[in-house]
């Protein structure tokens, strides 16, 4: 961002971010209330199977559902370095099992992690995500989308276990 706003502006005098705080500046992105944290980790979970995206996703659903943001990007961490290449087979999977093409002698290569550049480490990745092919991008729209109506509808039903508890009490 630094190449787009001038060091003289302070980010909360910039003319470039101007429509951007207006949208942030309602309440619903940072309250927690039921509907908006439902919401929230719902745009969490939709957006943490999106690789390499996950917080961009995460926070533009999260905007267009007004759910609460930080909640939202909190959630896309179930995605990291441990649970990355489950995360990705499983939307592999799914998208194997819509389309129908269940080759039992395809091989996963390894994911080679060069950091000696972020192009040789995008160029690693990208290669690694491809040999999945349709397979994978056929699956990647209903894994994010289950996982977020999951995550909306459990977090919905946790809050009204937990107020009935407590008012029990």
């Amino acid at each position: 961002m630094k190449k787009w706003i001038s060091a003289s502006k302070s980010m909360k005098n910039s003319h470039e971010l101007k429509g951007l705080k207006s949208t942030l500046k309602a309440s619903c992105y940072w309250s927690y209330n039921q509907q908006t944290v439902a919401r929230g980790v719902a745009a969490g979970l939709a957006g943490a199977v999106v690789p390499g995206f996950q917080l961009f996703y995460a926070a533009i659903l999260v905007i267009l559902l007004r759910g609460n943001l930080p909640i939202a990007l909190l959630f896309t961490l179930i995605t990291n370095p441990l649970t990355f290449v489950p995360i990705t087979y499983f939307i592999y999977f799914v998208g194997t099992l819509i389309i129908g093409n269940s080759k039992s002698n395809f091989v996963i290569q390894n994911l080679r992690w060069d950091f000696s550049s972020f192009h040789a480490f995008l160029s690693n990745v990208s290669a690694w995500i491809l040999q999945f092919g349709k397979a994978f991008f056929i699956g990647l729209p209903i894994v994010s989308l289950c996982l977020g109506i999951i995550g909306y509808f459990g977090t919905l039903l946790i809050w009204k276990i937990y107020t009935l508890l407590t008012h029990k009490k």
